[in-house]
């Protein structure tokens, strides 16, 4: 996780400027067999209420930022998207944490992001 907390203020900087209320790592990112060097990263991403192509212009350039921001693939999944599945909710029991829920809501009080 150092090199999603070295980058800290820049995801947090993402968040504000594409309407992100919740931001997740899943994946390889949070087990020991996560490659630093060549692994993806996967996010899963609720934004704030918009209108649909505030929205989907927020997707693709949050997606596009964050590749820029790691230097690699970058997986996006809208929570909404996948909220009602058996896969996410057997993920979620099973230990993946959110990132800016979990790592930043400390730090975020005050700043309009929902914990």
């Amino acid at each position: 996780m150092d090199l999603i907390e070295a980058k800290r203020s820049e995801l947090i900087d993402l968040c504000d400027r594409y309407g992100v209320r919740r931001l997740a790592l899943f994946g390889s990112v949070l087990r020991e067999d996560f490659d630093p060097e060549q692994s993806d990263l996967d996010f899963s991403v609720e934004f704030s209420p918009m209108a649909p192509e505030e929205h989907a212009a927020a997707y693709f350039g949050l997606l596009e930022d964050l590749e820029e921001l790691f230097g690699r693939r970058v997986e996006l999944v809208e929570i909404g998207a996948v909220r009602a599945t058996p896969i996410y909710a057997g993920r979620s029991r099973n230990g993946n944490k959110p990132w800016l829920d979990a790592a930043v809501a400390a730090n975020l009080k005050g700043s309009g992001y929902e914990a």
